[in-house]
């Protein structure tokens, strides 16, 4: 059975520490010129962006919109045009779905999944590095090659733009980074 600490951000599966996808790509990322200050501001915001369309999109935000965090409110416009636009309406089947890859034994949380698509909603300027995130979410699924992936790179201003990745590229950049991965734990 799968488990999960927010706080830690760990992920176990039947009691043992499995690695997750964010943790597995994060050689592909480079942060370091960026002050840990500013990081951690940008986290604080992208957690409550999530938090905030994850209330939306299940139905229980509250609708009086004088309640919300005003800077939520062009962020919420932006995820419902995106959604009306890519024909996503109504609630999303899974929001926040958490899983277990079996064969590959790694773990992570998709934003949201409808039949066919796999959405990651993002807080920060559109890259690769995404589409390889979305690869990983997708191969538990039967037929992962046949998910449209998807990224909603989000503004504070109401804008969005959107990606979409071909599932057998960065799948396969993602096996590279598993692998390197499982070199470092010392082949575990």
């Amino acid at each position: 059975m799968l488990e999960f600490n927010a706080e830690k951000h760990e992920y176990r599966e039947d009691g043992k520490l499995v690695p997750c996808v964010s943790n597995i790509i994060a050689p592909l990322h480079d942060f370091s010129a960026i002050p840990p200050a500013i990081l951690e501001v940008k986290k604080e915001w992208g957690t409550a962006v999530h938090l905030y369309l994850e209330m939306y999109d299940a139905g229980t935000i509250n609708p009086d919109r004088s309640t919300w965090d005003e800077r939520m409110i062009p962020i919420i416009g932006a995820w419902q045009r995106f959604k009306d636009q890519y024909g996503l309406n109504g609630k999303p089947p899974a929001v926040e779905e958490r899983f277990y890859h079996n064969g590959l034994r790694y773990a992570g949380t998709r934003d949201r999944r409808w039949p066919g698509v796999i959405a990651e909603i993002k807080t920060c300027a559109p890259n690769d590095t995404t589409g390889v995130q979305l690869a990983a979410y997708a191969a538990p699924l039967p037929d992962a090659s046949e998910h449209r992936l998807i990224a909603c790179f989000l503004d504070d201003k109401g804008s969005f733009k959107v990606r979409e990745y071909n599932f057998k590229k960065y799948f396969n950049i993602f096996m590279c980074c598993l692998t390197i991965h499982g070199f470092k734990q010392g082949g575990k």
